[in-house]
């Protein structure tokens, strides 16, 4: 089943919750957005920083129109709302999107936050709230998500999302200099159905 996905729809969406405005990114996000991708404690498990060039071209692909081609990121930024102790309109992180595997309907989130704002709970809202609306207006069959096997915080998130661990990409990720394993997690729509009506 070929996933169906309005792109131009897609390029609109935004979704808010009680706390946050996720958002698609745009051109007042940059600076805010290179910061984190240049920032070692941001990006310890995610990738090695790259030079400050490469962060800048990668922002700026996050910024781009989404096309909705495979393998192609749509990007948000977390923005607050009412977090307590965070002025509104501070950018707090991203969460991005892709269709992985059109033909089979599955597809891939990933998020990060900005180091003064972990611990609050924004990474497992943003991400739960693009989630939803991804499968929401779209006939995706599967979201899939990736961590670093150090990153328990992230294992929590995904988990507390429904998601579950499918299997582990050995000595597949670099984090703080070492080959770690990466877990592969996973949630197929009838799941999401069912924690949604639960």
């Amino acid at each position: 089943m070929k996933v169906a996905i309005d792109v131009d729809a897609f390029n609109q969406l935004e979704v808010r919750t009680p706390r946050l405005l996720i958002r698609r990114m745009q051109d007042a996000d940059f600076e805010a957005q290179l910061a984190q991708e240049i920032d070692p404690r941001v990006m310890r498990f995610i990738r090695a920083v790259p030079p400050r060039e490469q962060a800048e071209e990668r922002v700026r692909s996050f910024i781009k129109p989404w096309s909705g081609e495979d393998m192609v990121w749509l990007s948000f930024t977390v923005e607050a709302l009412d977090v307590a102790d965070i002025p509104a309109g501070t950018v707090l992180g991203a969460v991005v999107f892709r269709i992985s595997e059109r033909q089979v309907g599955c597809g891939e989130i990933g998020y990060r936050v900005g180091p003064d704002f972990k611990g609050k709970g924004i990474a497992y809202e943003a991400s739960q709230a693009v989630l939803d609306a991804v499968f929401g207006q779209s006939n995706l069959h599967k979201m899939s998500a990736r961590c670093v096997d150090a990153n328990k915080a992230s294992s929590r998130i995904l988990e507390k999302m429904g998601m579950q661990r499918e299997g582990v990409l050995r000595q597949e990720a670099l984090a703080d200099g070492e080959r770690r394993d990466l877990l592969v997690y996973g949630l197929l729509r009838p799941e999401w159905e069912a924690g949604r009506n639960s």
